[in-house]
């Protein structure tokens, strides 16, 4: 979906991955994880970025829509969420959202 959006993608299969891919670039834009993952959490992952890249935007997805983690830490770290399955059309008015409060660049139309 991203990439239909005319966004490159760097996927990482774990946290520990996604961090090693922010450090050996600066051309990442925005981070879109997953809640749960092998490894860190989602939110165990937000919370290295927020303190080593504070002004990079974060967005977390998640199939899990009962679940107390995603409560707790996901709702209370003011982060967008969406809950899985969303569509092309979510996902890019969450994107051009998170651009819009952050003053980040917007997925071309």
């Amino acid at each position: 979906m991203l990439m239909r959006f005319g966004l490159k993608v760097t996927a990482a299969p774990d946290g520990d991955q996604a961090l090693e891919a922010l450090r050996a670039t600066a051309e990442i834009d925005v981070v879109l994880t997953d809640v749960i993952m092998p490894g860190m959490s989602g939110g165990e992952l937000a919370l290295h970025i927020e303190r080593d890249y504070p002004v990079l935007p974060l967005m977390f997805m998640t199939g899990f829509h009962d679940d107390s983690f995603v409560r707790e830490r996901v709702n209370s770290s003011r982060r967008p969420l969406l809950y899985k399955p969303f569509s092309g059309e979510e996902l890019e008015r969450a994107l051009r959202a998170l651009a819009l409060s952050v003053g980040g660049p917007t997925p071309p139309a």
